[in-house]
């Protein structure tokens, strides 16, 4: 099991944060564990679903959302244009392209909420 700071990257899935809930409510349910277990699986449990709540309502995320990183973002904008096709995979070194403005434009499709960004539809 992880905490949040272990789970935090600069790409998450929201299975792996479905999940690691799914296995601190397991500590917090067991009958064998000790109150000192339990105690410190509810706090890990409540600071991934407060980290959670405010992406869930947005999209399907029980079936996997990408949530990607403040610090992480103008990289991954770039990859996605580069992926989906909007730009060639061999762009010439020489050719600047403000990626600050392109990850700003593209932000206006994600919800952004405790430094992560997440695509809302």
């Amino acid at each position: 099991m992880k905490t949040l700071d272990e789970i935090k990257e600069d790409v998450i899935d929201s299975r792996d944060l479905i999940e690691e809930m799914e296995e601190w409510q397991g500590v917090v349910d067991d009958e064998d564990a000790t109150e000192e277990e339990r105690e410190d699986a509810r706090a890990n449990l409540d600071e991934i679903k407060e980290f959670c709540e405010p992406f869930e309502e947005y999209s399907e995320w029980e079936y996997g959302e990408t949530i990607v990183s403040d610090d992480y973002w103008e990289e991954y904008v770039e990859g996605m244009l580069v992926d989906i096709g909007y730009l060639p995979k061999d762009l010439p070194a020489w050719l600047a392209i403000d990626w600050e403005q392109t990850a700003e434009n593209v932000s206006q499709d994600y919800i952004y909420e405790n430094g992560y960004y997440m695509r809302c539809f």
